[in-house]
């Protein structure tokens, strides 16, 4: 069992009015975990609002009272909880007001690029950040019901790409059989999560495919997204449905990149790996200041697309010393 320290447990307790925070381009994860947190704070009687910088996709209107982010009901706070957030920069606009706060709190689950920007930080590696609030709630003593069971086995599910990726354990399913004991629809959170894709999501996918090219003879898969292509498609880097994802076992690849054009000038980089040989939190990390897992990582790189693509192939060159 994953046990919190007890000075976080206690600045909980003790708190009254809480701020949640969430990164930009919000997973199921970050935004179940949340929820869930938010859920279980206003069963102790605290007052909580939830904060995420960036547009929440519709792919995500499954999550319970997902409306009530960036709603805020309180003017000021005494304790800041940011949730599935590695580093500083993830959490974008939202940094500032994290930082009034005069107490605050990290929980995380990821490894490359972490860094303790709170009062008191929580790091752990593990498949989901769900996982972790999953045992903070148990350790708060309160009651998980319907909604609070929906919202967590959305994080864990979303993390666990419904548990077919490699860091799922024998810890997932042992918490989801606790959570399936309650009344919710997970089948219909699978079906939104994994399954429904909207036309402009599937005519996306179709650009990602044309523009698949190999590298360092077949070893790494790369495709690309302009914003000509999300122009198109009626589509944007906030509901382009885990598009990284229609990449991964394409082929022989070790290594399967997506490039994102955000802005003309900024790009965001995720990238995809078949083994943990190929550890692409550290690569990401070591190369761009990017992180995440080890076979599950991002960055964001700015500059041209032709002088993006040319720094991921040097930096690849240089850590496996493949040859073009």
């Amino acid at each position: 069992m994953i046990k919190f320290p007890l000075e976080i447990i206690e600045t909980i307790k003790n708190s009254s009015s809480v701020a949640i925070f969430t990164h930009v381009k919000p997973d199921g994860d970050c935004l179940g975990s949340a929820m869930a947190l938010k859920l279980t704070l206003e069963k102790l009687g605290k007052k909580c609002d939830v904060f995420c910088p960036t547009q929440i996709s519709e792919d995500f209107k499954i999550i319970k009272n997902i409306a009530s982010f960036n709603c805020p009901k309180l003017k000021s706070y005494d304790l800041a909880i940011s949730v599935d957030i590695p580093d500083r920069g993830r959490m974008g606009y939202d940094i500032s007001r994290f930082d009034s706060i005069s107490k605050s709190i990290k929980i995380d689950h990821h490894l490359g690029g972490s860094e303790n920007f709170a009062t008191y930080n929580f790091s752990l590696p593990t498949a989901s950040t769900a996982n972790l609030i999953y045992y903070l709630i148990l350790q708060l003593k309160v009651e998980i019901d319907d909604d609070i069971a929906s919202c967590l086995y959305t994080g864990i599910a979303t993390d666990t790409g419904c548990f077919k990726h490699k860091n799922t354990t024998k810890e997932e399913h042992y918490i989801v059989s606790k959570l399936m004991e309650f009344n919710f629809d997970y089948n219909d959170i699978n079906y939104h999560m994994f399954v429904h894709k909207t036309m402009d999501q599937v005519n996306l996918i179709k650009i990602l495919y044309e523009n698949i090219k190999l590298h360092f003879g077949d070893k790494v898969l790369i495709s690309n997204i302009s914003l000509k292509d999300y122009e198109r498609t009626n589509l944007s880097t906030d509901n382009d449905k885990e598009l990284i994802q229609n990449l991964n076992g394409i082929g022989n690849s070790l290594i399967y990149v997506l490039i994102r054009q955000n802005t003309p000038n900024k790009f965001i980089v995720g990238f995809r790996s078949c083994s943990e040989k190929y550890d692409v939190a550290s690569f990401a990390q070591k190369y761009f200041g990017g992180g995440g897992h080890p076979m599950a990582a991002g960055c964001t790189i700015y500059g041209s697309y032709k002088l993006v693509i040319s720094k991921i192939l040097s930096a690849l060159k240089d850590e496996y010393g493949w040859i073009c």
